[in-house]
């Protein structure tokens, strides 16, 4: 019997612990907080004002230049768009010795001609539009600086040689007519390109320095700074595309001759690459009748909405309702989201030339975009924020800004100088004061962006790096939701600790 009993004992015990080392570890939390805390979640929805504001210059270093004058159909706005280039030169750069290279009959070096041409794969508008374009070359006493930042205002004039050493216009269409629809195609591997004839003396006033004077010729600083400080390729007439080129070449043709029979031709060519600068001026007509004096803009049948246009164009302003979102009995809560979506109007009219949303827009503080593109940032998630155009949604959604809101709530405490004891009406005065002195500290802007990345390769998968965002200068244009009545409602999610 007592063995019998003690059998018993050691299976009861056995059972106690199975039962005690349940799998489910879904109360364990809860188990071990202390019973008089429990953990609360609020929402709550607020609106957000947002306006249209015209752009204004934006940085205008870029690696894509634009030419020619865009009718955008939806916003009736014309963009009219030239660029200044330099060209980039090989360090040690070499040619055939002085010797060989044909001369005229005065024994002085020539060259045969001289092109430049402005390669490109992207348009906006009709392919078969008569265009106008300038070539001018800049001068030698006022180059562009590598050290310095330009925008998109740029007055070209300030950089254009006074007494040109070269002048030259042609008329062209993005496609070019006088070649085969084989010649004309990307997929046979050529690029299109807009053919500038300058001349042979302005390609024999580059080889006759090369020779003379080899110094000139050490690297990209000397070379504008001395022989060639680049050229203004400017709009001079039409309206119906805008070309955007990634890169533009100066081709020097000439010829040497090795022995007494052989006669070979050759070219020199120089880049417009990103070693050194291009810079896109941008005009536009008509922005200021699109929204009110406040900004407001409305559809044909009245609708409000807000306005994203680039480049340099439009973009949307919006107002931060911080004070609402932490005042009161939210003052000491964990804000753990705060989402909000902004969703695309269809156009009201189809149009075959009708403009593709931005693929990126940036929202960031309106006191912090100067020093943003200028010093070539990236988003941090907490004072700025990348967000990607969802074809099938149809709209950008920023998914969580509730770091942004954290830290304007830190960032008016600090300097307005409220303490932890201090009440909700002593707060609420030193907050009045301080943002009498900061107007736009909860100001916000949606700036449209180009978003470069790289990919990162692993032992097991590959992964898109974000490298750099810059203005969008490509031809887009979107019209948003929003206004002042809470067309856009941003929504939040508090967590609190209940005693």
């Amino acid at each position: 019997m007592k063995l019998h009993s003690k059998i018993l004992a050691f299976i009861a015990c056995a059972i106690s612990i199975c039962v005690s080392c349940d799998d489910d570890t879904a109360s364990i939390g809860a188990t071990i907080m202390p019973v008089q805390d429990s953990l609360s979640t609020f929402y709550e929805t607020f609106p957000l004002n947002t306006r249209s504001v015209i752009t204004g210059p934006v940085v205008a270093n870029t690696s894509s230049c634009f030419i020619g004058s865009f009718y955008d159909p939806e916003t009736k706005a014309v963009t009219t768009s030239s660029f200044l280039a330099q060209f980039h030169l090989q360090e040690d750069y070499s040619l055939p010795s002085r010797d060989v290279v044909l001369k005229d009959e005065s024994g002085n070096i020539v060259a045969d001609s001289c092109v430049i041409r402005i390669f490109h794969d992207k348009y906006y508008g009709d392919s078969l539009t008569t265009m106008k374009l300038t070539a001018t070359d800049l001068r030698l006493d006022n180059v562009m600086e590598e050290n310095m930042t330009y925008y998109t205002n740029i007055n070209p004039k300030e950089y254009v040689n006074p007494t040109p050493k070269v002048k030259a216009s042609t008329t062209y269409t993005v496609i070019d007519q006088n070649l085969s629809q084989y010649e004309t195609s990307l997929s046979s591997g050529n690029y299109h390109s807009i053919p500038i004839h300058l001349g042979s003396e302005y390609g024999t006033y580059i080889l006759q320095n090369f020779y003379d004077h080899p110094e000139f010729f050490k690297n990209s600083y000397t070379f504008s700074h001395h022989v060639c400080p680049g050229f203004y390729i400017e709009h001079t007439g039409g309206l119906g595309s805008l070309v955007n080129s990634d890169v533009s070449v100066l081709d020097i043709y000439f010829r040497y001759q090795e022995n007494d029979t052989t006669v070979t031709k050759a070219w020199m060519r120089l880049g417009a690459t990103q070693e050194v600068i291009q810079n896109t001026a941008i005009n536009h007509s008509n922005l200021e009748s699109l929204i009110d004096k406040d900004g407001y803009a409305y559809d044909k049948a009245g609708h409000p909405l807000t306005y994203v246009k680039s480049p340099a164009g439009l973009h949307t302003e919006i107002t931060l309702p911080v004070g609402q979102i932490v005042a009161g009995a939210h003052y000491n809560d964990t804000l753990n989201s705060a989402r909000f979506t902004l969703r695309r109007y269809v156009a009201e009219e189809q149009n075959s030339c009708l403009l593709e949303p931005p693929t990126h827009l940036l929202l960031i503080r309106k006191s912090q975009v100067e020093e943003f593109f200028s010093k070539n940032t990236l988003p941090d998630s907490e004072t700025s924020f990348l967000c990607e155009y969802s074809t099938k949604n149809n709209a950008y959604t920023f998914n969580n800004i509730a770091p942004l809101i954290t830290f304007l709530r830190k960032q008016r405490d600090n300097e307005s100088g409220v303490q932890p004891g201090d009440s909700e009406e002593t707060r609420k005065a030193k907050w009045q004061k301080w943002e009498a002195e900061n107007p736009d500290w909860q100001t916000l802007v949606l700036m449209p962006v180009t978003a470069d990345y790289t990919t990162v390769q692993n032992y097991y998968s590959s992964q898109k790096v974000l490298v750099s965002v810059r203005n969008d200068y490509n031809l887009r244009s979107v019209k948003l939701e929003g206004s002042k009545n809470g067309e856009v409602q941003l929504n939040v999610i508090y967590s609190r600790f209940e005693k």
